[in-house]
């Protein structure tokens, strides 16, 4: 069996999504030692995409081992007006929903700092990035190292 075909045959939940964005983050801290600055960046907004997102889960009530394709779709659903179909990788959405669900849980607002940090991170990661061939610098892409850094150090207390 292919590898891709192993990872297709089970369903991917938020404790999956927890574990490779840790994994993510670790491979991006790589890829910028390695002086590979785009895909560092790269590779680092996909971690901070499922901090958000999980999060953003975990504070709606879903469990670790609950999928995530049933979980997008309630979110989906849940917006008006419904959610554009890039809605999975946009940061500024994961963002607000986070907001808007911790709101909605009666929990304390997110720290201050996490909107300018994921506005600093958007200003040098999108989804498309990978389609492109990039040359970022060292200081582009410690930036967004360190802006990712910062939302997984905050992962723990988003969540809850």
């Amino acid at each position: 069996m292919s590898y891709a075909a192993r990872l297709r045959a089970t369903k991917e939940t938020v404790r999956d999504q927890i574990e490779s964005a840790d994994h993510r983050l670790d491979e991006s801290q790589t890829l910028i030692l390695d002086e590979k600055y785009h895909a560092g960046i790269y590779i680092a907004g996909l971690a901070a995409e499922m901090y958000l997102k999980t999060a953003c889960f975990l504070v709606r009530g879903a469990a670790e081992t609950d999928e995530i394709e049933l979980l997008l779709r309630s979110v989906r659903q849940g917006t008006n007006p419904p959610v554009p179909h890039g809605f999975k990788h946009n940061l500024l959405f994961w963002y607000e929903e986070l907001v808007y669900s911790r709101m909605q849980a009666g929990l304390s607002s997110v720290p201050t700092a996490l909107k300018n940090v994921v506005a600093d991170l958007c200003a040098d990661w999108f989804n498309e990035m990978r389609y492109r061939p990039g040359s970022a610098s060292e200081q582009e892409a410690l930036r967004a190292l360190e802006n990712v850094e910062y939302i997984a150090k905050q992962h723990p207390s988003l969540r809850s």
